[in-house]
Order: C-alpha cells, then structure tokens, then sequence
C-alpha cells in the first residue's frame, strides 16, 4: 500500500450534537388536584363517615375527625399510598384512583391527591357511604357494591362470566402462584409483585383488628381487586369499570369452599 502525504489532510467529520435525552415516563405519578376545602367534620358527617384524616405530602397530619388512634390512621394511610405507588410503577401506570378495604367490621378508603392524602372510614353496615363520599368529592373514585334482589351466584364460574374480565390468579400465601388465567402480556413477575403487595396490605391492616374480606385498587381504567380467603388470595382484574360492582359483590359474597375448590 502507498503510504499517505505528509501534505494529505483530513476532513474531520463535525460531530453530531448529542441526542437530547427525554427523562423518564414518571409512574406512580399522582395527577389528581385535591379538593379546595379541607377535609373536616362538616364533610365527614356528610359522607356518613365515622371518621377522617387528612395528611400532606410528608405525612404529617392537617386535619383528623374522630379517629380512635390519628397516629395508627397516618401509619396505614402512608403504607397504602407506598405499596399503591409501587404498584403503579410495576405496571406503568399512574398511581390509583383509591385504595378501598373492606372487612366486617369496618371499611376504610385511602385517596391520594398531589397535594394530600385523604383517608375516611365508615361502619360495614353503614349503607350509601360510598354513594355519598363520590358525591361529595365529585368523583366516582369509588365503587359501590351491586348486591341486588337476584345477584349473581357468587360462585367462581359467575365470576369469569363477567364482561372485560381480564384474567384471575390464585396465590397460597403470598407468592406460591397455583392458578393463572390471563393474557400472555401478564407475567409471572407482575402477577407476583400484585399478590406480595396486597398480602402486605392484608398483614398490616390485620394487625390493626382489620381482618381484611376485600381490597379494591382502583385505577383510572383498570380495577385490581384481591379475596383473601385462609393462606389463598385470589386477584382479579377488569378492564370495565361499569363491571367492578358486580365483581366486588360476587367476589365478597364467595364462600371459603368455593375459592379453596377453584384452587385444585
């Protein structure tokens, strides 16, 4: 080969500015804008509440209406909206609409805003609460349960009838995955994160006396309702929000046996 020129020169490519990097998609992000008015004691009794509390970014506590233990409410109410900001994450999506616990004593439901996190409570035999905090709010963040004069058999069966129902899992105790009926795009991985974090949900609200017979976790499309039910825990989600009152009906009114029969 020739050797170069001493002379020979060369054209420099000028280099191309760098890419402009986009920051990351932010999930678990809270894009709901709280209510003007403080939670108080006029809005308590006007949801059919029995008590309240409302908490800032960082935890402290604004505002509380007759909680038994304020500190133990903040406690609960931080956890949830950390296992409901996880969550999100997992699935890329932004943080949910309302975490909703239902046992036979009494319910409780976690919302978070940008600014707050509000929490209410309410007796289980307390009817219309949850008609009257949607109202109240001016959001349908929470779903009523549809029991009616022919509600649907609360059976398994009824259960995978119901329209959009995007699959079903059955866990023992948090993790061992014993059935799964959903679409390909939902791995092992997110089916496993779902039931460790609503297994969490579950053990903390049972050390408060709260043995838990629901939680809802309510998206803005998507509903993520888990049964506990002995070591088994059965997670479902819908992808119709018209159809997670029938859900939560059948799902609450489903027997042990029934749940522990699906599991063989």
């Amino acid at each position: 080969s020739t050797p170069l020129a001493s002379s020979q020169t060369w054209n420099t490519p000028t280099p191309s500015p760098p890419e402009e990097k986009k920051p990351p998609r932010s999930f678990g992000k809270i894009s709901r804008v709280a209510p003007k008015a403080a939670i108080g004691e006029k809005l308590v009794q006007q949801t059919g509440a029995r008590c309240g509390l409302q908490m800032d970014l960082h935890g402290n506590i604004e505002h509380e209406f007759h909680c038994p233990d304020p500190t133990l409410m903040r406690g609960v109410a931080s956890f949830t909206i950390a296992k409901a900001r996880e969550m999100a994450g997992a699935f890329q999506w932004e943080m949910p609409l309302s975490v909703h616990y239902v046992s036979p004593s009494m319910n409780l439901a976690v919302l978070p805003y940008r600014e707050k996190t509000i929490l209410l409570g309410w007796a289980s035999r307390d009817g219309g609460v949850l008609a009257k905090i949607s109202r109240a709010f001016g959001e349908e963040f929470l779903d009523l349960v549809e029991g009616g004069k022919h509600p649907a058999a609360p059976t398994m069966d009824a259960m995978k009838r119901t329209p959009h129902l995007h699959g079903y899992a059955i866990f023992r105790k948090p993790l061992q995955l014993l059935v799964k009926k959903f679409a390909k795009e939902w791995s092992f991985e997110m089916l496993e994160t779902t039931a460790r974090i609503t297994s969490q949900m579950r053990t903390v609200l049972r050390l408060q006396g709260m043995p838990l017979q629901l939680i809802q976790i309510k998206f803005k499309v998507d509903s993520v309702l888990a049964k506990p039910s002995g070591d088994l825990t059965l997670i479902v989600i819908s992808h119709s929000q018209t159809k997670v009152p029938l859900l939560k009906d059948c799902m609450l009114r489903m027997s042990p046996g029934e749940l522990s029969k699906a599991a063989l």
